[in-house]
């Protein structure tokens, strides 16, 4: 896999941008506002394949129209509890046979709040002596567990986690649902927010102007937007 060099993430950005203005070249646009994300440890969520090898399971990565796996023990992208876990998590699995037995997905997704939500995804029903050891594995590494296997899903404590998001000094709290989307960047998004909720305080004085929010999922933008209107 290729590796990754946070030190490149500025040169990355203004290519970024240059590529994006060439994109808009000959139109009048508004100047454009960029806000940058850390150069590494940003992402929230990850979804790992799990290969087994020499009696191991193992976290691994294609490439893109490949089929051959990647073996990996990192994910620099990913947040500091993604890597935090990855090595813990995987050896838990790999003592407990009933927990590795088939595994061939193992998805994160942890908020900024401190939450950790884990769904192992198999190849075979998730039975009570699964049940019995996620529950071991959820009490040792402090996390919540999903079991998924074909039409089942087992809900061990809840299956969402709850985000808390600082945007101009207000806090607000989503509820993120394992499975649905949410912004993976979280100290971006809540430049996002932040961003927003500046270009709507404009609407305030106008009353008979409608703002509409399509495609609102867990209400990302509409819980912050209506405080700025």
């Amino acid at each position: 896999m290729n590796a990754i060099d946070p030190q490149l993430y500025p040169a990355q950005l203004e290519a970024k941008q240059a590529r994006f203005k060439q994109t808009l070249e000959g139109l009048s646009f508004p100047e454009i506002e960029v806000f940058d994300s850390a150069p590494s440890q940003f992402r929230m969520r990850a979804e790992f394949r799990i290969w087994h090898e020499d009696g191991r399971a193992h976290y691994a990565m294609n490439r893109a129209g490949e089929k051959r796996p990647y073996i990996i023990d990192s994910f620099p992208i990913g947040g500091p509890l993604i890597n935090k876990l990855m090595t813990p998590l995987i050896e838990a699995i790999n003592a407990e046979p009933v927990l590795s037995q088939r595994l061939f997905t193992a998805e994160f997704l942890t908020t900024l709040s401190g939450e950790v939500l884990v769904t192992l995804i198999y190849h075979r029903p998730v039975d009570e002596e699964w049940q019995q050891a996620a529950r071991q594995l959820q009490t040792d590494l402090n996390i919540m567990v999903i079991g998924r296997s074909r039409k089942q899903k087992v809900v061990l404590e809840r299956d969402y986690v709850l985000e808390k998001l600082t945007v101009d000094g207000r806090e607000y709290q989503y509820q993120q649902v394992e499975s649905g989307f949410t912004q993976p960047n979280a100290e971006v998004n809540q430049k996002m927010l932040s961003w927003a909720s500046s270009c709507c305080r404009d609407y305030r004085d106008n009353r008979q102007t409608d703002l509409l929010e399509l495609y609102c999922g867990n209400g990302n933008f509409t819980a912050g937007i209506s405080t700025a209107l």
